[in-house]
């Protein structure tokens, strides 16, 4: 259902090319109010502050990936129900298009490149079918005598990834309310820990110009860093002496988890180390 109080229906753009965002605002901007973004970070600015009835989102974008802007909207009660078509070239994995399938935002896959036809019978298509959001219930006062009900602790995780497809998976297998950050590398993956002082590190082993034990090693040389827990990532096969030893040499890490893994297991051990290391 579109708002009643614009005529025409308002739809974000969210891309970092130009050129396609262009493209889709000159196809859509005769029927609709198109409002673009180049990046997830703008992109979710934009809705914050615009509100639109439906987001056309690439999956791989710069400074906020497509999973962190669907994260956002489900933290933002404005931004709950914006329905939100998703764009790829990329070769995602069945596991992780699943993962986009079930986000509750989710509508429909766009892959590129794409006929303007279809991006408009798909924008025509979620928005006739966008249900009425339901009015959220009142909770009743709680007693003066009885204790406050706590919710779950929402945490800052950063992941240290190079492969934004990847990360789009562990993005999305983690709770929903956590705050989750991607750094590229190594570098910035110090730099990321400096800033946001995260409650846990996820780390590949394998990275670009720096490796996972090197990030490793610096992290653990670092007064004010080296309390936080990290999950090292490795797709290479390690004996138990091997594990052993990176334990013993980095008593910060928690959890040396061997790719492939599916995304119960990865929830199932972030949430773990996230209750026994912080929620006590």
């Amino acid at each position: 259902m579109i708002s009643t109080q614009r005529a025409k229906a308002r739809i974000l753009v969210i891309d970092d090319e130009g050129e396609l965002r262009e493209l889709i605002s000159t196809a859509l901007g005769g029927q609709y109010e198109v409002l673009t973004a180049a990046d997830g970070q703008e992109g979710v600015t934009l809705a914050v502050n615009q509100v639109p009835d439906l987001i056309v989102c690439d999956v791989i974008l710069p400074k906020m990936t497509g999973s962190e802007v669907l994260r956002h909207l489900r933290t933002n009660p404005a931004l709950y129900y914006i329905p939100v078509i998703m764009m790829t070239a990329a070769a995602l994995d069945p596991v992780t298009v699943s993962m986009f399938q079930q986000h509750p935002n989710f509508r429909k896959w766009l892959p590129k490149p794409f006929k303007l036809d279809s991006l408009l019978e798909s924008v025509a298509q979620v928005l006739s079918s966008r249900p009425t959001p339901p009015p959220r219930p009142v909770a009743p006062a709680a007693p003066a005598s009885a204790p406050a009900k706590t919710s779950r602790a929402k945490y800052r995780i950063l992941v240290v990834e190079d492969e934004v497809p990847f990360f789009e998976f562990l993005s999305l297998a983690m709770h929903p309310e956590d705050e989750v950050t991607r750094a590229p590398d190594g570098e910035s993956g110090l730099e990321q820990i400096a800033k946001l002082r995260p409650n846990l590190v996820i780390t590949d082993l394998t990275m670009p110009h720096m490796t996972g034990d090197r990030f490793l090693q610096a992290v653990a040389q670092d007064a004010k860093s080296v309390t936080i827990p990290v999950v090292l990532m490795t797709a290479r096969p390690l004996s138990d002496e091997q594990k052993t030893a990176w334990f013993t040499r980095f008593p910060n890490l928690r959890y040396i988890l061997q790719k492939p893994f599916d995304a119960a297991t990865f929830r199932r051990i972030i949430d773990s180390i996230l209750i026994r290391d912080l929620a006590s």
